[in-house]
């Protein structure tokens, strides 16, 4: 039997034990505990489809989807991986090859049931199913039998085994280091099997995120994310995360000048304290992309002559400042050290090669179209920049700006010259990076062409510049030539607090927490 000394002596222990583990908190976050509770309000411009992680098409979608639906893995601000929804980080065996990942006990989606192996795998099957049409399948395209189960030439993929109710075995075709972020990108977030088999209702799909999305409906002014309580790494700080339609950036960056949100991606007019900014990671990608069936009218060269007429350096300079960097490169590169040469293009000898064009033409210029996004305010302002680049040496371009739904069906119908591209940052890996912008622009052919020689590299410390090497060869082949890579910027209300991007420039909303 426990004395009352001893009682006492555990109940002091306990109390001083608490205090100290307070006054943590306090010192990590400036002297005041992170409160529970309050009402974040969200901008949303362009609307949202869709928040099913397999489907996503844009970054709005994108980090929606990241607070519904966990992960196995999550990649923090500075790049490090971190289990969530898995125990622990995975075990390799056979040089890489093999990696068996065990799930953490309890976790669970919104509809209550418990999140399984079963529900991974077969939530990757979906993924990489061919009448998913997911534009993500290619982050699986590195395990066995993933590529002959998408293309329909196989029913099993060979390369992932199911262990027991919490562990999986996932088998590679050639042992890539970094395999394992793939794991914390939202695509390849678990579904419930129960919805996944149709024994559900509804078209959004449960998550086990921190949030639960609660209000949907498409041409909804407003959409609700409610704090999930039963999440597995904790409930977020914030009660609700309440998502407001603005039908530009332009109106959602009024609005929160007038306060009525907590952020913006515009940058405020007036310079009151009332804000601060928060930049991420320099991860996002923008390209050039060319309609290879109507450059094919054109002499040899068009597209190089193209690329030397565009100055990348001056995008950067005039349109994203610090935030951004000029690149050359397909694949995201870090920022060099020291001062590095800007990248300039070379528009005497695009000049030369399109004087000769119209020669051949009997003095008509050519006429080029290039669509642009109506509602995103820097892509049309880097399309109107590339077009007085082409003016320049003798080239009409009419940018002509649409709305998502005529821009897709445009592009889909090759109805287009050019249009930017910007694919979704899902992981930082080079070599992961190149798969996806294969799978983009060469499809899967070129994925199966990739895979191969992956296959043949050794796996050493001379594998990045190899694949970077790669990279160049594959650029040749492409139809989209890299401008610049940026960082998103973000302006919030000086009462949100926490906010940070992960290393793939997402917001975790369940990390903020707001001022009273």
């Amino acid at each position: 039997m426990m004395t009352t000394a001893k009682i006492g002596k555990k109940w002091r222990i306990g109390i001083l034990l608490g205090i100290s583990l307070l006054c943590s908190e306090r010192d990590l976050y400036g002297g005041t505990r992170r409160p529970y509770g309050g009402v974040l309000k969200v901008p949303v411009t362009g609307g949202v489809d869709t928040v099913d992680p397999a489907r996503v098409s844009t970054l709005v979608e994108l980090e929606l989807a990241r607070q519904i639906h966990d992960t196995l893995y999550r990649q923090s601000a500075d790049d490090v991986l971190q289990p969530s929804l898995a125990q622990d980080l995975p075990q390799e065996f056979r040089g890489g090859r093999e990696l068996i990942v065990r799930l953490r006990p309890g976790a669970m989606f919104h509809d209550g049931s418990s999140v399984t192996s079963a529900d991974v795998l077969a939530s990757w099957r979906r993924l990489l199913h061919p009448k998913t049409a997911s534009p993500h399948w290619w982050l699986l395209a590195p395990v066995e039998g993933a590529l002959a189960f998408h293309r329909g030439r196989s029913t099993k993929i060979s390369g992932l085994e199911r262990i027991n109710r919490l562990a999986f075995r996932i088998r590679l075709l050639a042992p890539i280091a970094e395999f394992a972020r793939v794991l914390a990108a939202v695509p390849t977030a678990p579904l419930p099997m129960k919805w996944l088999a149709g024994k559900e209702k509804g078209s959004y799909p449960p998550g086990s995120g921190p949030f639960v999305w609660s209000v949907a409906g498409q041409g909804s002014e407003e959409m609700v994310l409610e704090a999930f309580l039963g999440h597995s790494r904790g409930r977020p700080y914030l009660s609700r995360v309440s998502l407001l339609g603005y039908p530009s950036p332009r109106a959602a960056g009024l609005a929160f000048e007038l306060e009525e949100v907590h952020m913006s991606r515009v940058r405020p007019s007036r310079r009151s304290g009332f804000y601060h900014g928060v930049a991420g990671p320099r991860v996002q990608m923008v390209f050039l992309a060319f309609n290879p069936k109507r450059i094919e009218r054109f002499p040899r060269g068009f597209q190089k002559a193209v690329e030397q007429a565009v100055d990348r350096q001056a995008l950067v300079d005039y349109l994203i400042g610090d935030q951004g960097l000029a690149t050359d490169e397909i694949v995201i590169r870090k920022t060099p050290e020291g001062s590095p040469e800007p990248l300039r293009g070379d528009p005497q000898a695009a000049q030369e090669y399109f004087k000769r064009l119209m020669f051949q033409e009997k003095g008509v210029p050519p006429v080029l179209e290039f669509l642009v996004h109506a509602d995103r305010v820097l892509e049309k302002a880097v399309a109107e920049r590339i077009q007085v680049n082409l003016v320049d040496i003798g080239v009409v371009v009419s940018v002509v700006s649409v709305d998502r739904k005529t821009f897709d069906a445009r592009v889909n119908a090759g109805g287009y010259d050019f249009y930017l591209a910007h694919p979704l940052a899902q992981t930082t890996d080079p070599e992961l990076g190149l798969l996806g912008l294969v799978a983009m622009v060469l499809g899967d052919a070129g994925i199966e062409d990739l895979m191969r020689s992956l296959e043949k590299l050794p796996v050493n410390e001379n594998r990045s510049a190899m694949v970077r090497e790669m990279a160049r060869r594959y650029q040749v082949r492409f139809s989209w030539i890299p401008l610049f890579q940026y960082a998103r910027q973000m302006f919030v209300h000086e009462s949100v607090q926490g906010l940070v991007q992960d290393a793939t420039g997402l917001t975790d909303f369940a990390q903020i927490w707001l001022i009273r």
